[in-house]
């Protein structure tokens, strides 16, 4: 258990690389904090009982057993102080902790009786199991740090055992035989030798359990900071300062919240049972603890060691600071500012955006998801620094950092957003020019599902607001009756006019957006879209018997023959896969042509992969 006490402290420890977003600013002024922090989660008492020597292998009158850590549930609540500076945390306080965990043992062992009678009395338990509830008072003391809104602690506590108490039960069984018998069992049992039962039943007990006064334990917490979520709006006005007072008034923007996950682990064992005097009556236990039978027999104190690890929700009450005073001992007035949105272009007022205000002291938000409406609010700025993050669905997110230095101020605050550029979709055939319902999807490597535009025939068109990417997204449009159609985007403020073209009788069109593996005939997962457009095209009522032919081609790296044999086998390949889901074989033709009708030079990679084709010939 140890091994994986240390390795929980190693990835608390490795939390440190966790760095905050770019955005992100620390206190440079220390802060303090009152917390309170309820607890619950798994508890478990390990024990080395289970390490006994089995029979045979040592004394006679070393015991045997065998232990099994079923746990149980443990909670606690902590008070502590807090102190954040920059990065660096530093933790004390006191909390209480409540344990309750369980653990089975299967165990017997042997006591000799020389007077009046030379016999051997062997005690064996069967699914033995001991309850033990613990409860300690203890003094954390742990460091740690915080990026963004990530943090760790880690350290000690020294705790003192406020009460121990166990309850257990099991089957038991007593024997007796003759040790100098030879044979170890005696069917007559008045014969004096051999084996022969004494006593069996069950066994419950319950009392005190025998804890050391002092217990050590290491700590470990990681987890995070809920101010994004949970912290409270800055008041609209300024909290009114009592005559007199010393800091500023107590709000609810004082108060944070986080949540986290912990382990607790005993470095030292808590039992303090020593090897005493236990016996076994008429099926009475005298056990104390950590089962004292074993602990008589074992040559020395049974350990346990216990764990707490579970769940931590923690409320932090910010202590507010110090009211510096201006002449005349008044405090001093915040800052007035009135904040105005605009558009960069056009340079009019946002009718919707969203605020968030981070102060720039203790580095935590202090304002979020505020609406200003009609591109202006005034908010009060205390003495400090703040930065300022403006988001809007249509725009770019913009920042603003303001210093308030100047008591009473009465400035103004300008943002101007820059507009994302929209992307206009219009589709309609190539032939009529009437507009299309269609869905127009928009593919790129970051998206785990392409974008989806719904044109309707009414007007053929809609529009979109897309985020900047590396490289290119790609649009593709697969409607039955016509060619499938695929692009790549140049532009995220494009306007496209998309003409799709009716498939017809004696028309060639390529079949875009078929993958093969490389230099191989098999049809790759990301075809399906492809392949399901053209099978609905032969399905469709309008299209009933009529006939197409599949032709393969390559580009010309790679000797002629394989290049032939290449394009027949994807041809082929299709072909297949349309007749596995239900087309008739008469309706459809495979050829290949290899590399000898090439549409684009081979000389770039580009051209080659325009070269590397399938298209569809309508027969009739």
């Amino acid at each position: 258990m140890k091994k994986q006490l240390y390795i929980l402290l190693a990835v608390s420890a490795l939390s440190m690389s966790l760095r905050a977003q770019d955005d992100d600013v620390i206190s440079n002024t220390p802060v303090h904090y009152i917390n309170l922090s309820p607890k619950v989660g798994y508890s478990a008492g390990f024990d080395n009982l289970g390490k006994l020597y089995m029979p045979g292998t040592g004394s006679v009158n070393v015991p045997y057993a065998d232990s099994k850590t079923i746990g149980g549930w443990g909670a606690g609540l902590a008070l502590e102080y807090e102190l954040e500076y920059n990065h660096f945390l530093f933790n004390v306080g006191l909390d209480f902790d409540f344990l309750s965990a369980t653990s089975r043992y299967n165990f017997g062992f042997e006591r000799p009786m020389t007077s009046p009678y030379d016999l051997t009395y062997r005690y064996r338990f069967f699914d033995y199991a001991e309850n033990r509830n613990i409860a300690t008072i203890g003094l954390p003391i742990r460091l740690g740090a915080q990026f963004g809104d990530f943090y760790f602690l880690v350290g000690a506590k020294v705790g003192y055992g406020l009460f121990g108490s166990y309850k257990s039960y099991g089957d038991y069984q007593i024997t007796a035989f003759e040790p100098t018998s030879k044979s170890e069992i005696q069917t007559n049992p008045d014969a004096g030798t051999g084996l022969f039962n004494i006593a069996k039943g069950s066994n419950t007990q319950d009392g005190k359990l025998a804890i050391k006064p002092l217990d050590v334990r290491a700590l470990a917490e990681i987890g995070l900071d809920l101010d994004r979520w949970l912290q409270a709006p800055v008041p609209k006005k300024k909290p009114k300062v009592a005559k007199g007072a010393k800091r500023q008034p107590f709000t609810a923007n004082d108060v944070h919240y986080r949540i986290g996950l912990f382990a607790e682990y005993d470095v030292l064992s808590v039992n303090n049972q020593q090897a005493g005097t236990a016996d076994f009556v008429a099926g009475k236990s005298e056990v104390a603890g950590l089962p004292s039978l074993l602990a008589e027999k074992s040559n020395g104190m049974p350990a346990l060691n216990n764990l707490l690890a579970g769940v931590k929700f923690t409320i932090q009450f910010a202590v507010p600071e110090k009211i510096k005073r201006a002449g005349g001992g008044k405090a001093v007035p915040p800052a007035v500012v009135d904040i105005i949105v605009r558009d960069e272009d056009t340079k009019k007022p946002l009718e919707q955006s969203f605020l968030a205000i981070k102060n720039l002291k203790s580095g935590k938000m202090s304002l979020q998801g505020l609406e200003v409406k009609n591109g202006k609010t005034t908010r009060r700025f205390s003495r400090g620094n703040y930065e300022l993050y403006f988001s809007h669905n249509d725009y770019y997110p913009d920042t603003a950092v303001y210093e308030s230095s100047v008591p009473n101020a009465k400035d103004t605050l300008y943002v101007y957003m820059k507009h994302r550029p929209v992307l206009k979709v219009r589709v309609s055939d190539a032939e009529t020019g009437k507009t299309l319902s269609s869905l127009v999807k928009i593919r790129h490597s970051s998206l785990k599902k392409p974008i989806v535009l719904r044109t309707t025939a009414k007007t053929g068109a809609n529009d979109t607001i897309l985020q900047e990417v590396p490289d290119h997204y790609r649009i593709t449009i697969d409607k039955k009756g016509y060619e499938p159609y695929s692009i790549v985007l140049q532009s995220l403020g494009e306007d496209l006019d998309i003409r799709l073209s009716p498939i017809k009788v004696g028309r060639t069109f390529v079949l875009k957006n078929m993958f093969f593996a490389t230099n191989k005939t098999q049809i790759l997962p990301e075809s399906e879209e492809a392949l399901q457009t053209l099978y609905e095209y032969l399905t469709d009522e309008q299209n009933v018997g009529r006939r197409i032919r599949i032709v393969g081609h390559t580009d010309n790296v790679g000797k002629d023959a394989a290049n032939q044999r290449l394009s027949e086998g994807r041809a082929n390949a299709i072909r297949n896969e349309l007749i596995n889901r239900g087309i008739e074989p008469a309706r459809i033709e495979a050829e290949g042509k290899g590399e000898k009708e090439p549409v684009d030079t081979n000389d770039t990679e580009e051209g080659r992969a325009n070269n590397r084709r399938v298209e569809i010939v309508v027969l009739e």
